[in-house]
């Protein structure tokens, strides 16, 4: 549009004031309207953008879809307005990689995320109207690495006023802006109106921060609040930040409203279900049409009520009463309209009509439209008595309410995905506990003692037991340290299989394959010559002990085992000669310290709190009765409020607090921070009580099913999946979950909730009819007709009120009673992962609504053929099984997002040629045979981001190479040629050559014979972590691998390498965190040139044989913290031996070892 333009100084592209000021724009409106009204604070004609779903609502330059602006102005500039809702606006320009990238800012976003094609960021707006002013070649090199050429877009959507949006060569200071651009343009005298002549503007610019996983891109948004007064007059201080040049390095932490009530989420859920295509199309004749569009508006309408029910239905039986109600005809609704559904389509297979495509016609379509249009007449009826009893509640419409402000907190938050977390800011008041204790491990008794940490749910046992285990000292003083969660219903097997895997590294496979007593003898001999340290942590029964005690030898050596309980009985009964060690409640000053310590960690790490904020803060702390995990908590609340006396005055009188009498009522204070959750996250919370107690909960398979249940929100041309991984961020964030595991690349793998936050997701989960849990063989239970349904007993449930789940977690290992899915007739999530199942249901294929089926672990031999039938299912995980073969018609569900095929057996997979899968993600666990064809099936799926494959690769090299070319949305890929055949040359790797244009693939697995390592040109520009396994490398890769710029795990093992000599030069890795080397026979000598990997964190060698001595080069790198050694000559071992070798002191700073 502009490419052709001389381009200089200013170029407008919106303008309030002009005749046609949408003249070179689109607008997309739906449920709001876009106007030009005027507004009395700047006293002029504005635009005005407003919608109640900012994503359907919006304007956008250029009108043509397919043209772009061709701006090479590098700055924008936003005069908005704050209207006190959600909005956000997009930007996609062109870098001179010919890469479109796209920047968003949004006011309810919390967190910055950069990905290769759009960086997300969170947008702080003060009061009335805002100047925001973007570097676009700033961000774009900050970001990505490149160089900004030209705008393509602007997009804005709702909810804003709007004065004007031009491009600028550089910034421009109000004095020298023409008055046309200005926010306040000087006016005539006109009767009735005073001449603007002065604009007040706040000094300074709000500078604030979020510091950004991996790459720490600092992105900054200049917003400059404008004021209205009565002369127009140039602030000194708008002029010198204005000319500052520190604005670009700063961004902000955003700011949302406060938390709607759970009910208005489950409300808007269902208004998203019925409004959908399925539904559009299966009421789309006579008046039930019509019926379902009323209730879908009238529950709308019932939104804007609800935050304001919030306030009090924890004090009022009424309110909750009355939100109940609204939740119950919500799933009536939604029950109704997806049962007409199922019942559409089980007349449908019954047709044999061939040109039926989906719903059957004719008399029997008649009487379900019949039955739906009776329904949805008692529910119309339903929703009118509602309604009208509103009055009587006093519940008043929330836009009559003051304003409640979310957290806006001018500070970063250390890098997301990473997430770290420290134990001191937990740990206050425990200095004397710390000390007591680690005199008992490093001075105490020889013979082996029990060392009990006793005390309340909340009061930080676990923290205090994690900060002693994680001390270098005490690291250092312990030859071999297992941390074991072992929770109430503990399985004594699957105690050992941990301490095994953890203590002595024996992998999953090996370990299931060994009996009990192998495992007892195996785990007893090799803790018979170490002096180690075991934590048991939450332990509910004395028979843990006993089942455990025998493989823990005596050797007098000063070996401990440490317990975290409940229950003194407990401690005394492990060792009755160990004193147990109780933790007390925190005291005022404590409490307050707690508190401020983690308000500050959140405010990007402060050292100190606002004067006005002690007096208030106590006050605050004192409801938490001096309870650890409710401070924290409340910490994590506060946090994210507004910093002001006000919004903390609001915390402390907020309606959801109540007098204590005992600190055991502390799900109270936990209630608060429960209520003030977004009302999206709100869901995504209490599903962590459907896990059992100290449940390892996989981040990977949590994100799924909560794209599953449908409570992940889209946004704009995100994969739901992503916005999901920020939902979770943002609970970390607020201290309502707690990190269990990470990955080598610092993200996070694994998640638990605290005991008590669970019980609070339990309690609140049930009365909202959420979910309910099975804790035996209870067949008339569920009276309040749950939606959800956990159970650890393997138990279908049997009443009438189970047709109505919509998910089923069962956590069990023994074979469950699944012989009646069919009643199951709604189920949207089926999640049997880890039992053991020899059959599925056939009925399996009825359950049409199905979006995830997880068999992962369940050794399942067979899938049914009926599994064609699920054409909503989203995610089939049939990881750990021996299902073969797979039926074709899997490769034909349409809405399949992720397969997760078998990795333990071979399993070899022939798609069909017309494979359908245009959503797919993710891919498996395919091994390919050599009869398996590539073209025309597999090598349709280019929209994947992580794929795997093994079997004869070599056989079908052309073909791959040309599919995995074309998939330029990989992120991960694993390539491995099976090693097991007998003919060497077919276990061979491809020879790509073509990851260098795949700028989103940041990890790389390769095994198999490799006739010519990859050259530098060769690799993924952004990757990140490698793996090379079985490759027979004549050559030394470190050559190669040492320049790639943004490695930072490296692992090279199983005959990776077959030379002799291995050399790291000068400079090499510059981000290489983690090392692994393993079983590499051949190599005797590594150099390692001063300078070389200078910031190595942590380094494995295992099974070297003749590597002879710790290379020189790494006894400077002081960032090397972890050092693995295992399986090596017994020369080596001597040199670094603890206090003993002769190079003991080269690396004795390197802790553990």
């Amino acid at each position: 549009m502009f490419k052709n333009t001389f381009q200089s100084g200013f170029l407008s592209i919106l303008y309030s004031l002009g005749s046609k000021p949408l003249q070179i724009w689109d607008k997309e409106v739906v449920n709001g309207h876009v106007k030009r009204p005027h507004d009395e604070d700047i006293q002029s004609n504005v635009l005005e953008v407003i919608g109640s779903n900012i994503q359907s609502t919006y304007i956008t330059c250029p009108a043509d879809p397919a043209a772009t602006l061709g701006i090479k102005l590098p700055f924008l500039v936003i005069l908005v307005k704050n209207l006190k809702k959600y909005f956000s606006f997009e930007i996609q320009i062109l870098d001179d990689k010919n890469v479109r990238r796209r920047f968003r800012a949004s006011n309810f976003q919390s967190v910055t995320r950069v990905k290769p094609y759009i960086c997300t960021m969170p947008l702080r707006l003060d009061e009335g109207w805002n100047q925001i002013q973007l570097n676009l070649a700033d961000y774009t090199r900050r970001a990505y690495g490149t160089n900004y050429v030209e705008t393509l877009r602007v997009q804005v959507h709702a909810n804003c006023r709007l004065r004007r949006i031009y491009f600028s060569d550089r910034l421009y200071s109000e004095e020298e802006l023409p008055p046309e651009f200005k926010l306040y343009l000087p006016m005539q005298d006109n009767p009735g109106f005073e001449a603007l002549d002065k604009v007040n503007c706040l000094s300074g610019c709000r500078q604030v921060l979020t510091c950004i996983a991996r790459i720490q891109l600092a992105i900054s948004i200049y917003i400059v609040n404008v004021k209205m007064g009565s002369t127009l007059k140039s602030s000194d201080s708008l002029k010198q930040v204005t000319n500052s040049n520190s604005i670009c390095q700063a961004a902000e932490k955003a700011w949302k409203e406060v938390a709607n009530n759970m009910a208005e989420y489950i409300v808007s859920l269902v208004i998203e279900n019925i409004a959908s295509q399925m539904v559009e199309e299966a009421v789309s004749l006579g008046r039930v049409r019509d019926r379902v569009e009323w209730i879908q508006g009238e529950l709308r309408r019932m939104l804007c009520f609800l935050q304001d029910a919030d306030e009090k239905q924890d004090g009022d039986e009424r309110v909750r009463n009355w939100i109940a109600d609204i939740r119950e005809i919500a799933y009536d609704a939604e029950d109704a309209v997806d049962s007409y559904i199922l019942k559409m389509m089980g007349q449908k297979e019954q047709e044999s009509n061939r040109f039926f495509k989906r719903y059957p016609s004719g008399f029997n379509q008649l009487i379900a439209r019949y039955k739906l249009n009776k329904q949805i007449n008692k529910i119309k009826m339903k929703i009118q008595d509602i309604s009208n009893s509103r009055s009587i509640y006093g519940i008043e419409n929330i836009s009559k309410r003051g304003e409640r402000t979310g957290f806006a907190v001018d500070c970063f938050r250390e890098g997301r995905r990473s997430y770290p977390r420290s134990f001191d800011e937990e740990t206050v008041g425990m200095e004397e506990d710390t000390r007591v204790l680690e005199n008992q491990l490093l001075d105490g008794e020889l013979r082996l003692s029990v060392i009990s940490i006793i005390g309340m749910a909340g009061l930080g046992k676990t923290t205090l037991a994690k900060k002693i285990y994680s001390s270098s000292i005490i690291s250092k003083h312990f030859d071999s340290c297992a941390w074991i969660y072992v929770s109430q219903e503990y399985k004594a097997v699957e105690i050992l299989r941990d301490l095994c895997k953890k203590v002595m590294e024996i992998s999953k496979l090996e370990l299931e394959k060994m009996h009990r007593e192998e495992m007892e003898e195996e785990l007893s001999s090799f803790l018979e010559q170490r002096r180690y340290m075991v934590v048991f942590d939450d332990i509910w029964d004395k028979e843990v002990w006993d089942d455990l005690r025998a493989v823990f030898p005596d050797r007098r050596n000063g070996s401990r085992i440490i317990f975290t309980t409940r229950f003194r009985d407990v401690a005394l009964h492990a060792d009755p000669r160990s004193r147990p060690h109780e933790l007390c409640l925190l005291g005022d000053e404590d409490s307050w310290k707690l508190l401020s310590k983690k308000i500050c960690l959140e405010w990007n790490g402060m050292t100190s709190l606002p004067a006005w904020s002690e007096e208030l803060g106590k006050q605050i702390v004192k409801k938490c009765r001096g309870l650890p995990l409710a401070i924290v908590v409340l910490g994590g609340l506060i946090s994210r409020r507004e910093a002001t006396y006000e919004e903390w005055l609001k915390v402390l009188q907020s309606a959801h607090w109540q007098l204590m009498q005992k600190p055991a009522q502390c799900i109270d204070i936990l209630a608060l921070s429960y209520h003030d959750l977004p009302y999206y996250l709100k869901p995504c919370f209490l599903y962590f009580g459907l896990f059992p107690e100290d449940f390892k909960i996989s981040v990977r398979r949590l994100i799924l099913l909560w794209v599953a249940e449908g409570f992940v929100q889209p946004r704009g041309q995100e994969q739901l999946e992503d916005v999901a991984e920020d939902y979770l961020e943002e609970l970390l964030g607020r201290s309502m979950v707690q990190i269990a595991a990470k990955k080598l690349n610092g993200r996070i793998r694994s998640i638990r909730i605290h005991d008590l936050l669970r019980e609070l997701a339990i309690k609140k989960g049930k009365e909202d009819r959420f979910f309910d849990i099975i804790h035996g063989d209870v067949r008339d239970r569920f009276l309040t007709r749950p939606r959800r349904l956990s159970t650890s007993f393997g138990i279908t449930p049997k009443t009438r009120s189970s047709s109505r789940i919509r998910s089923l977690l069962v956590f069990a290992n023994n074979e469950p009673r699944l012989k009646d899915l069919k009643k199951l007739k709604l189920l949207r999530v089926l999640d049997l992962e880890s039992m053991h199942i020899g059959l599925l249901d056939p009925d399996v294929g009825k359950l049409i609504h199905l979006r995830y089926l997880g068999l992962g672990g369940t050794w399942l031999k067979r899938l049914p053929s009926s599994i064609c039938s699920l054409w909503n299912l989203q995610t089939l995980d049939l990881r750990s099984t021996l299902v073969d073969p797979i039926p074709v018609s899997v490769w034909k569900l349409p809405e399949l997002r992720h397969v997760y095929f078998n990795e333990i057996r071979e399993m070899v997979v022939k798609p069909p040629k017309d494979v359908a899968l245009f959503n797919l993600q993710t891919l498996q666990g395919i091994c390919l045979g050599e009869t398996s064809s590539v073209e025309l099936g597999l090598d349709k799926l280019t929209t994947l981001r992580h794929l795997t494959l093994c079997g004869y690769l070599i056989l079908h090299e052309e073909a791959l190479s040309r599919w995995i070319f074309n998939s330029k949305g990989l992120q991960s890929l694993k390539l491995d040629a099976s090693t097991k055949f007998e003919n060497i040359t077919m276990a061979a790797m491809p020879g790509f050559k073509n990851f260098s244009s795949h700028v989103l693939l940041s990890k790389l697995y390769m095994g198999g014979l490799m006739q010519k390592f990859l050259d530098i040109q060769d690799f993924p520009p952004n990757l990140t972590e490698l793996t090379l396994y079985n490759t027979l490398l004549m050559e030394d890769p470190m050559e190669t691998l040492e320049r790639l710029p943004s490695l930072r795990v490296l692992k090279v093992k199983y005959s990776a390498y077959v030379g002799k000599q291995m050399v790291c030069s000068n400079g090499g890795f510059p981000q290489l965190q983690f090392l692994k080397l393993a079983f590499l026979y051949s190599v005797g000598t590594w150099r390692i040139e001063e300078g070389a990997m200078g910031n190595l964190k942590e380094l494995h060698i295992v099974e070297c044989k003749r590597l002879r001595i710790v290379p020189r080069g790494l006894w400077p790198v002081t960032s090397l913290t972890n050092l693995k050694l295992g399986f090596l000559q017994h020369d080596f071992e001597m040199k670094v031996c603890d206090r003993k070798g002769e190079n003991w002191y080269r690396i004795e700073h390197i802790l553990p070892v």
